[in-house]
């Protein structure tokens, strides 16, 4: 009886994926024959949310971006395409933006002679059934499709094509990056934080993240920093380049105003500790009783800091404005939206008129430029910007001590008292 339930499910398998196969090609089919043919792009990047392109950025600023002059000797911006998992208007109106960059070149690039040609050379009856008897349809459409699509494009590309991927998707990079078609592809990962560097208590434990997936399959790493760069470094994951902050925004022109010389102005950038239930789960399952992203440490960072600088400000008879950004916008449903951590930051707002809550879709470049001083705990990635507008700034850990916790990073001390933040306040500050 399970024997024919088995087979029942196979053959049923079969159904559904020869089904999805054969919607997706007469679709894309009638696709590329209402489609304008075009020459392939120069470069794809893949791997940014909705959030990063359009909400945080636009299209425009991540022209900016990308042709900045730091980027030019590592990647050719002639034809750039950029790939968006998006399906609102606003994506769709954009030029240069897809949600599906193999889905784009089938309709817009590969040739009609190529495709006959590859599917005449490539396809046979024991692969397809191979493809169609994938579990997921995430699978076939990898394997079949976008497989095809990459052999077509390998075929007919007289030079290289940049694929440009973030560290997002380093345990899971496009089909692009794959080993066969490197002949014809350059593979680059941009790195869009500095946080991954291995913050815990097991010391006997690697530094930073594991990149043994992505062995052979990265021609150009595009780092932050020095201390990055050591982080990563490693045989097999490619030639490494130190580019500064890759925040997929521009550096804008400003011209910042005179500063208040009696107001320090402050800018905390924040990272909202997990839900409560999470990190309770987390605790019962090991023998770890604390979390740099729990309420207790988020809250102690951020009070313990407004209550030094109060004092700071007030023996030297000043004002001060405390702007805090957060990382992303939160949500009851995120796993990131803390109820308590929340009511702590209104009281905040409702007690204190110096205290602000920014958008977390601003500038960051153009905010921090206002500031006198930038803080955060570490290793949160606008600190390291603050350094390079030449912003004074600081990570705070304090009572973190038995963290695995360096120091000073990139040249940003990290504080774990109070006590030695107040030094740094008026070293840095000697003739506020």
């Amino acid at each position: 009886m399970s024997a024919i339930l088995t087979f029942i499910k196979i053959c049923l398998v079969l159904i559904r994926n020869s089904l999805f196969l054969l919607v997706l090609v007469l679709f894309a089919t009638a696709k590329k024959l209402v489609s304008q043919q075009i020459r392939y792009p120069s470069l794809i990047i893949y791997s940014l949310s909705y959030e990063q392109a359009f909400t945080k950025s636009s299209p425009q600023d991540l022209g900016l971006f990308i042709n900045e002059e730091r980027f030019k000797k590592y990647l050719d911006t002639s034809n750039v395409l950029w790939q968006v998992r998006s399906w609102k208007a606003k994506r769709v109106k954009s030029h240069g933006f897809t949600y599906d960059s193999s889905f784009y070149l089938f309709t817009r690039c590969n040739s009609w002679r190529c495709i006959f040609l590859t599917a005449k050379a490539k396809i046979d009856r024991k692969k397809l059934l191979t493809i169609l008897s994938q579990r997921y349809m995430k699978n076939v459409y990898t394997k079949g499709f976008e497989n095809f699509t990459w052999s077509v494009a390998c075929q007919e590309l007289k030079d290289r094509i940049q694929l440009v991927t973030t560290q997002s998707n380093y345990t899971s990079l496009p089909i692009g990056f794959e080993e066969k078609f490197a002949h014809k592809t350059f593979r680059v990962m941009m790195w869009y934080s500095i946080n991954s560097q291995g913050i815990s208590r097991d010391f006997s434990s690697p530094e930073g993240i594991s990149l043994d997936t992505i062995k052979g399959k990265i021609d150009q790493q595009l780092v932050w920093t020095e201390n990055q760069r050591e982080l990563i470094k490693n045989e097999g994951v490619g030639r490494i380049a130190v580019v500064g902050s890759c925040l997929f925004q521009p550096k804008p022109q400003i011209i910042v105003k005179r500063r208040d010389a009696n107001q320090l102005s402050v800018l905390f950038f924040d990272v909202a500790p997990l839900k409560d239930v999470l990190l309770d789960e987390f605790q019962h399952y090991s023998d770890i009783k604390e979390s740099l992203y729990d309420y207790d440490f988020c809250s102690r960072v951020l009070l313990d800091s407004i209550s030094v600088l109060n004092y700071f400000v007030e023996s030297r008879g000043l004002s001060m404005q405390l702007k805090l950004k957060p990382k992303r916008r939160s949500h009851p449903r995120d796993m990131n939206y803390n109820k308590r951590y929340m009511e702590l930051l209104e009281d905040l707002k409702i007690q204190d008129h110096r205290f602000s809550i920014l958008s977390p879709n601003v500038n960051l470049y153009s905010i921090i430029k206002t500031a006198d001083l930038v803080l955060g705990p570490p290793y949160t990635s606008p600190i390291f910007v603050a350094r390079e507008l030449n912003i004074p700034s600081c990570y705070l850990a304090f009572k973190a001590n038995g963290w695995r916790i360096k120091e000073s990073l990139d040249s940003i001390p990290v504080h774990f008292s109070v006590e030695s933040f107040q030094t740094f306040l008026e070293q840095k500050f000697l003739h506020k």
